[in-house]
This record gives structure tokens, sequence and C-alpha cells, in this order.
């Protein structure tokens, strides 16, 4: 990698982490890319570079995404455990990593895909393997 990137160049982990909970915060919020492009002045081809992983937004972008979207600019860059600034369990330390990997690869898919694999795991969760666990878990 030259130079000239290095000093903008976010590292993997982080890039992963502002995009997962840049696509949390999108979802949570109800707001289409489309408008957050509005509201912020971000282009929707970078809001989809950022959603994809391709890049993450600089501090000046970053503010501006996290206040349209209600949380704030530490936690959407992976700085503060909860949108909210309060301390509290990850993802990964609730559930696993397999949780937060499972995660991570869900926002990697498609809006139609997603809904295939949401479908395929609550067919997967009807069946008799997991009956028992649903009622214990209610």
């Amino acid at each position: 990698m030259s130079n000239s990137k290095q000093g903008n160049a976010v590292t993997s982990e982080a890039a992963t982490l502002f995009r997962v909970r840049f696509e949390q915060a999108l979802s949570t919020s109800g707001i289409k890319p489309s408008d957050l492009a509005k509201m912020t002045g971000v282009s929707q081809a970078t809001l989809s570079q950022y959603r994809s992983g391709y890049s993450a937004p600089r501090k000046h972008r970053l503010l501006a995404l996290a206040q349209a979207l209600g949380v704030s600019a530490a936690w959407l860059a992976g700085l503060e455990c909860h949108s909210d600034g309060t301390e509290g369990e990850t993802l990964a330390a609730r559930y696993g990593e397999d949780a937060l990997e499972a995660v991570e690869l869900f926002v990697r898919l498609d809006a139609v895909d997603r809904v295939k694999i949401t479908t395929r795991m609550e067919v997967m969760l009807e069946g008799e393997k997991y009956a028992t666990r649903v009622s214990e878990d209610r």
C-alpha cells in the first residue's frame, strides 16, 4: 500500500465494525439510503461504498451520518459499545464470535438474500430440534 493511502486507510476490523454498525443504524432508523444522502450531503454512491465495506467515512461525514441516524459518532466508528454511549455487552461477548461472524456475513447480503436467509432460519427453528429450546426461552 502506498504511503498516501496508509494515512487514510482504516483497519479491516474497524472497517468491518463500521459497516456492521452503519447497516444496523440504517435499518433501525428506517431511513432510506436516498433520504440519508439528501439529509447528509453524502452521495448515494459513497453510501453504497460504506455499506459494501469498500470505504469508511472521514470524521466530518461520520459526524453527519451519526447525527442523521440518531446514534453517537463514537459508536458508529466502533469506539463505544452502545449507540447511546453507555457501556454494555457486545454481540460477540453476549452470543459468541459465531454470532458476530453471522451478522457480518448477513449485512453483506442484498435485501433479497437477507429475506431468504431469515426465512430459512425461521423454517429451521420450527423443526423439532429447536421446539424445546423455543418453549423454554419463553
